[in-house]
Formats: C-alpha cells, sequence, structure tokens
C-alpha cells in the first residue's frame, strides 16, 4: 500500500495522474457526504473520477448515509 500527496491540482486530477502512473487496476474511493450534488450521494470528485479514470472505481460510503 502507498499514499502520494498531491498539490496545485484538483483532487480527482491528482487521483488519475497516479492510477495512469501505477497502472491501476481498480481505484478504490472513500467518499463522505460533505460536498454532495444536490440530489445525488456523490460529489463532484467522484463524478470527475467516474468520467476521466482510466480504471473501474469503486466508491465506498458510509453504509449509514444522512443525506
Amino acid at each position: 500500500m502507498s499514499t502520494r500527496v498531491v498539490w496545485g491540482a484538483p483532487a480527482y486530477q491528482g487521483v488519475i495522474d497516479v492510477a495512469r502512473e501505477w497502472h491501476a487496476d481498480l481505484l478504490v474511493v472513500g467518499a463522505h457526504e460533505q460536498g454532495l450534488r444536490i440530489g445525488t450521494r456523490l460529489t463532484d470528485t467522484d463524478w470527475q473520477l467516474m468520467r476521466l479514470a482510466p480504471c473501474p472505481i469503486l466508491v465506498v460510503k458510509d453504509p449509514f448515509f444522512t443525506g
């Protein structure tokens, strides 16, 4: 397992860049309730990753979502 901090770019772009560099087979993204898009349980970052990621993503959310 590895961790990387990326500054100066949107969060989703940093994740996408690292996924490409590591030739990732799957991205597992932990999501939280802050910053949700209206009418959804997803953030803008979640949406951007679904659109742009070079591999499948799994968005993991709290099973006790209150929204």
